[in-house]
């Protein structure tokens, strides 16, 4: 088996051995694993011309999120804002992509490295408690009055 490094890719901890193959309309797909010996593999895309990247379960589910990411970006209200930043507001997995941009697969791989259920939400806080301050800090900007 071929030696494998950690490294992170929008914010996700995973395991890779250099694996880099071309992907749909000239991306560049990057095949990670959960864990250092693990056999399952995550694929991470990068989208060619504008910015866009995601994980998927397989090369497709992440060109389809990375587009989604890309093309969804719809701000959010000054009302929306400020219901987000109440210090009990909970998010869901939908609603913090929605916010932060994350993709379904990232979050889905960081739910079960957590041992969390798919379904609950957490505030602000507990996002940050449970190791996801980077991307808490993305959503703490984003829900931010002054944040375009």
């Amino acid at each position: 088996m071929t030696k494998r490094y950690k490294t992170y890719r929008d914010g996700l901890e995973s395991w890779t051995d250099g694996e880099i193959i071309e992907g749909p309309e000239n991306s560049t797909v990057e095949i990670l694993y959960p864990n250092e010996t693990s056999v399952k593999k995550i694929y991470f895309i990068e989208l060619c011309g504008e910015p866009g990247c995601a994980h998927g379960e397989t090369i497709q589910d992440a060109y389809n999120e990375a587009k989604n990411k890309r093309d969804f970006n719809k701000p959010l209200t000054e009302k929306e804002k400020k219901k987000y930043r109440a210090k009990d507001f909970k998010f869901n997995a939908s609603l913090f992509r929605r916010i932060t941009k994350a993709c379904r697969a990232g979050i889905n791989e960081w739910l079960d490295q957590k041992s969390l259920d798919h379904e609950t939400e957490m505030t602000l806080d507990e996002i940050k408690n449970a190791g996801a301050k980077h991307w808490a800090a993305i959503l703490e900007k984003a829900i931010k009055s002054d944040y375009k």
